[in-house]
């Protein structure tokens, strides 16, 4: 992903797809030293292509990718295992009915990724409303990432895992 200016704030709020109380770098860096919550946008204040939720509190670190009508088009959801070490415990991916705002979904497929290697997934058409589930192995190396530093969270911005 290309360099992107970066936002911070106290969360995104994906239902009203609005930033919620804008912070600057230095408050976002005391939130993340700290271990409070705090969100950080990347692209524009009001229109970010990606908010990163980080919470220190419940061990939990979220990654949504938006598309231009700011709907979620893929998350991730990566669990704390120590203060150096995320998980990708689950990767979700979306797709939509309209090239329009309409929120209603067509697809989606969720991956539940387990440390042992194993992945359950659920595909669901949201049109014929039929559910597909399966499981499978994986290499599961490819599922850790580094706790990010404050201001470095290009690892966590992949799309391709």
């Amino acid at each position: 992903m290309n360099k992107l200016k970066i936002f911070y704030c106290v969360r995104w709020a994906s239902a009203y797809k609005v930033p919620i109380e804008q912070m600057d770098e230095a408050t976002a860096h005391a939130a993340h030293t700290q271990g409070k919550p705090y969100t950080v946008l990347f692209g524009d204040f009001y229109r970010p292509k990606v908010a990163i939720e980080v919470n220190k509190e419940t061990n939990f670190i979220g990654v949504n990718f938006f598309d231009d009508f700011l709907r979620i088009v893929l998350s991730y959801s990566f669990v704390e295992l120590d203060e150096k070490t995320l998980f990708l415990s689950m990767a979700n991916y979306s797709e939509y009915i309209s090239h329009s705002e309409d929120k209603a979904m067509s697809k989606s497929t969720i991956f539940y990724f387990n440390k042992s290697g194993s992945v359950s997934v659920t595909m669901t058409d949201h049109i014929t409303k039929t559910t597909q589930e399966g499981t499978d192995s994986f290499d599961a190396s490819g599922n850790y990432e580094a706790y990010p530093e404050f201001g470095h969270y290009e690892a966590l911005l992949k799309t391709e895992r």
